[in-house]
């Protein structure tokens, strides 16, 4: 080979090397843009999350009172109760409360009783039922703050389950 022949293959290999650099050089910024793109995309969408902070305690967002059934007594002394139907008083004393959902949990009441509401504002008072307990009725034992009966209590600003006190009733006969 004579050296203007070497001369020409070294030219041709420089070329190659500076086109395969560029190439490299080329899908390194590619990586690099597509790389601060995908970051920057998260980075929106994770500001756009609501950051949900804990529900309070139903119990303590809630207040309860006037709870009345129709019930039948069971002894002389009233120590058990039979009831048919409830109807109690809730008060949204932690705030407004929205998508409130009442669901009995003593007793077998279908999950199409639950009493639902849209709104409570803060301090409304409104009457939850008349929810109405199937099959004869859900037997309940005195306690010392009334007739105990548990429900869960739901809504976007608190959840929990709570004991509402029945403290009158009438007998349905």
């Amino acid at each position: 080979m004579s050296t203007v022949e070497m001369g020409m293959m070294a030219k041709e290999m420089k070329v190659r090397k500076k086109t395969k650099r560029k190439w490299n050089k080329t899908v390194g910024i590619l990586l690099y843009v597509t790389a601060m793109v995908i970051i920057v995309t998260l980075a929106a969408l994770y500001q756009r999350i609501p950051q949900r902070s804990p529900k309070e305690p139903a119990d303590k967002y809630f207040s309860f009172s006037e709870a009345f059934a129709l019930a039948t007594p069971l002894d002389p002394k009233n120590n058990s109760i039979k009831i048919e139907q409830l109807s109690f008083y809730i008060t949204a004393a932690g705030g407004n409360a929205t998508e409130v959902l009442v669901i009995p949990y003593t007793g077998l009441v279908p999950q199409e009783e639950s009493w639902g509401r849209d709104k409570i504002l803060h301090g409304e008072t409104v009457e939850v039922g008349p929810i109405m307990y199937p099959s004869g009725g859900v037997v309940i034992e005195k306690q010392e703050s009334g007739y105990p009966l548990l429900f869960r209590i739901g809504c976007h600003e608190a959840e929990g389950f709570v004991y509402i006190n029945v403290t009158e009733f009438i007998s349905p006969t």
